[in-house]
């Protein structure tokens, strides 16, 4: 399939990938493969430093940042440096005053409960549904 015709069907609505596994279509075959990934749990992307395997290349591109120690997003608030948009977004949540999760092993505040997953098994090898970390803070979290 051309660019040019994947392209032609954001503008007429056409999506032709449907999902086996419910009822999502899309217009890229890319975008429906990625999804797919979300039922059936697939990690076909390694990391060549860690072997950790990930569901999608734009995760393994962060993820190797990590190794790296590259970080150009910078938060307008405290100044603090982040790999990724997402982590600052996260972030910024906490400048923001809005929901926040805290660590129970140790100090670390997370802006979602996805962020406080990764770094649980970082830390401790731990995730929220298996460790009492999920701990909601209150709005007035300070940095």
């Amino acid at each position: 399939m051309s660019n040019l015709r994947g392209h032609e069907r954001t503008h007429t609505g056409e999506k032709p990938f449907q999902c086996n596994f419910c009822d999502e279509k899309f217009a890229w075959r890319k975008s429906h493969r990625s999804h797919t990934r979300l039922h059936t749990g697939e990690k076909p992307f390694q990391c060549q430093i860690c072997d950790k395997v990930l569901k999608y290349s734009s995760s393994l591109r962060y993820h190797y940042k990590a190794h790296t120690g590259e970080k150009h997003v910078v938060c307008k608030y405290c100044g603090e440096r982040f790999a990724n948009n997402r982590n600052s977004r996260g972030h910024m949540k906490i400048h923001e005053g809005k929901e926040s999760y805290q660590c129970y092993f140790c100090d670390r505040v997370c802006a979602d409960s996805s962020q406080l997953e990764d770094h649980c098994e970082t830390t401790k090898g731990d995730t929220p549904s298996s460790a009492p970390c999920a701990t909601i803070l209150s709005a007035s979290v300070e940095i």
